[in-house]
């Protein structure tokens, strides 16, 4: 240092780097505000980003909700559309036992016929049990009926299968009940 002193021309310059790593204390306090300035506006931010992040959670929930939801609506939509056509395939396979129809022909519409109940099975669909007594979440009378072989309020005959999907009813059983 002493050999920059005695290089240098004026005391002025000498002085002024003497003091190049001190501060004043107006640039102290000016360099502290700014920094607390700082410190407040990273809490902000953090707050900002925290909330965000959990309201970005809470969608990606709704949207998943939403979306089981929907594919649980369209799956109920697609099997009451489908019944009418499996109970159809149902009748007819009724109607070859009582006529002379080609065993081939026959053959086919009961290995379509499974194909239906195994779809029905592997996406959830259930068939209400329509025997023993009236269930009216479950079953629907369209008739009663004098027998003597059920008590009064048991299901005598099943006049159309009735169907859940996981456990919500997408069609009751028509029956008929013994009065």
């Amino acid at each position: 240092m002493q050999e920059y002193k005695d290089s240098c021309a004026s005391d002025t310059c000498c002085a002024s780097n003497d003091n190049r790593g001190q501060l004043d204390e107006q640039e102290v306090s000016a360099l502290s505000a700014e920094l607390d300035a700082c410190q407040i506006q990273l809490k902000e931010w953090k707050n900002k980003f925290f909330y965000a992040s959990a309201d970005f959670e809470n969608y990606k929930k709704r949207v998943a909700i939403d979306r089981v939801a929907q594919i649980h609506a369209t799956q109920t939509e697609l099997v009451r559309k489908l019944l009418p056509t499996i109970d159809g395939v149902e009748r007819a396979l009724a109607t070859f036992e009582q006529t002379d129809t080609p065993p081939t022909v026959a053959q086919g519409i009961h290995i379509l016929y499974q194909t239906f109940q195994q779809f029905l099975r592997e996406i959830g669909v259930q068939e209400i049990e329509a025997t023993g007594p009236f269930n009216p979440e479950l079953h629907e009378a369209l008739s009663h009926v004098a027998d003597p072989a059920h008590s009064s309020g048991d299901i005598v005959q099943v006049l159309q299968k009735g169907y859940k999907l996981q456990e919500v009813l997408i069609r009751p059983a028509l029956v008929s009940v013994a009065q």
